[in-house]
């Protein structure tokens, strides 16, 4: 069916029948669409009765909250977050003249993840994979540079260098793990030096796969072949859930892109992950869990992790030295998925000294009671790009 879109409004509910079955689509405050069935599966309240609180539509009846991405929790009078399962929901595509609705299913990762305005479509991102067997395969990776990427110094930022990391180690991983998944264990970038123009390019190569454990580095280098910085990632090999993205036509050989025809960064990249800054000195900054920055399992991407972290131990460091600063050192542990948001992240100075700020970066999900999701230890030091 099609919805005009004058009845979506920021904060509006709109009950629809779609294939004979009752929903409710509402628009949250960010703009974003969400939708659930019409009956709450707690005790059948209407959800057309239902409120908008920041993105998720709440019950009436009991304060069941939908994230519109067919997750359903209850958060209590203290903030605790309780799962109460899945639900249902509806897909949309929208146009100048309306939004289609439909009903979902799980289609290819490569249909349906990323959505059409997405992190990893607008880095514009380019990959070429080879069909060697999967223990010997390699994959390459190239991102556009552009100002949007840029550190204090004109550079670009390790958060989208590492994110670049993430996205080719991790569908590199995830091919040599088949049958099976993966879930990321951590991520460490070393910088030596940087770029500003043309683009990064990205070879990944499988280090080592094991029953338990895939290891992959990634080596980065300018449009010259002048190294960049080297990186490492670790994968637990985890058996399928039927939620996993099918990747088998997402990494076939040859060229491909996950890049639309108008993909584009519109913002700073922090801008994007619409990062609020609460304590310059601390480090202190949080960040919604949005559609643009989620993963296929609806938590925050692994390299948008990344880049907040590295917006924190930058803005921290950068106090702490009294001078501008970059991170070129990076090292990432991933400990739990960043579900609900928002989440927020502290840096402590550890050590200041010879130019360089050395910090620990926490990152909590707010949202889920203040889980620990991430931790790091960054290294700060002047910029590597008097040269690039």
């Amino acid at each position: 069916m099609r919805v005009d879109p004058a009845a979506l409004a920021r904060g509006a509910v709109l009950a629809v029948e779609v294939d004979g079955d009752e929903y409710v689509v509402w628009r949250g405050q960010r703009g974003e669409l969400g939708s659930a069935p019409r009956s709450c599966p707690h005790l059948d309240h209407d959800l057309a009765e239902g409120f908008v609180v920041g993105d998720e539509l709440v019950c009436p009846g009991h304060g069941w909250a939908f994230d519109g991405r067919g997750r359903v929790h209850k958060r209590n009078e203290y903030g605790r977050v309780d799962p109460k399962g899945r639900v249902p929901m509806l897909t949309f595509r929208q146009d100048g003249d309306g939004i289609d609705v439909a009903p979902y299913s799980q289609p290819l990762m490569s249909t349906t993840y990323p959505p059409d305005r997405h992190l990893l479509r607008d880095l514009r991102l380019t990959f070429e994979h080879d069909d060697r067997e999967p223990a010997n395969r390699t994959s390459r990776a190239r991102m556009p540079v552009v100002a949007e990427l840029y550190a204090r110094d004109g550079t670009v930022r390790a958060g989208a260098l590492a994110t670049l990391v993430d996205v080719i180690g991790g569908g590199l991983a995830a091919t040599v793990a088949q049958p099976n998944w993966i879930a990321t264990a951590d991520l460490t970038l070393h910088l030596v030096g940087a770029a500003r123009t043309g683009f990064v390019e990205a070879h990944a190569r499988v280090a080592h796969a094991g029953r338990t454990t895939v290891v992959i580095e990634v080596d980065l280098s300018d449009p010259t072949g002048r190294p960049i910085g080297i990186a490492t990632m670790s994968f637990a090999v985890l058996p399928r859930r039927d939620d996993n993205p099918d990747i088998s036509t997402a990494m076939t050989s040859g060229p491909s892109t996950m890049a639309r025809a108008g993909s584009r960064l519109h913002a700073s990249l922090l801008d994007e992950l619409e990062i609020r800054v609460i304590n310059d000195r601390r480090g202190e900054l949080e960040a919604p869990v949005a559609e643009w920055s989620r993963n296929s399992l609806g938590a925050m991407q692994g390299g948008a992790v990344a880049i907040i972290v590295d917006a924190a131990a930058e803005a921290a460091s950068t106090v702490a030295a009294g001078d501008n600063l970059i991170v070129t050192d990076l090292q990432l542990t991933y400990l739990a998925l960043a579900r609900v948001g928002p989440v927020r992240a502290r840096a402590d100075v550890l050590n200041a000294a010879g130019g360089a700020v050395t910090t620990r970066v926490e990152l909590v999900d707010l949202g889920a009671d203040g889980r620990l999701t991430s931790v790091a230890r960054v290294v700060a030091t002047p910029s590597l790009g008097s040269g690039g």
